[in-house]
């Protein structure tokens, strides 16, 4: 099951950056040379926008930009960590 955070990432990616195969969860975003870092300032702009949330600077690092997935923990870490603020 793909979660709300999944689709609205799949579906930015594939729109903004037009892959040669579309982008599921799992694709490996960096390896694939479908993002590079300033894809990455994109992807933050947009989760921000998109979510209502910050990205830490902590949190901007490669492993969490490396696919749909990690994007989408991170996204839900952020969420939690909003709540209990």
């Amino acid at each position: 099951m793909t979660s709300d955070s999944s689709a609205a990432l799949i579906s930015f990616i594939n729109t903004t950056y037009r892959p040669a195969s579309p982008v599921v969860a799992d694709t490996e975003l960096v390896r694939s040379e479908i993002v590079d870092s300033y894809s990455i300032l994109e992807l933050i702009s947009f989760i921000e926008t998109r979510f209502a949330i910050r990205v830490p600077d902590e949190e901007v690092r490669p492993d969490n930009f490396r696919t749909v997935d990690a994007m989408s923990a991170m996204i839900a870490g952020a969420r939690g960590a909003d709540d209990t603020a």
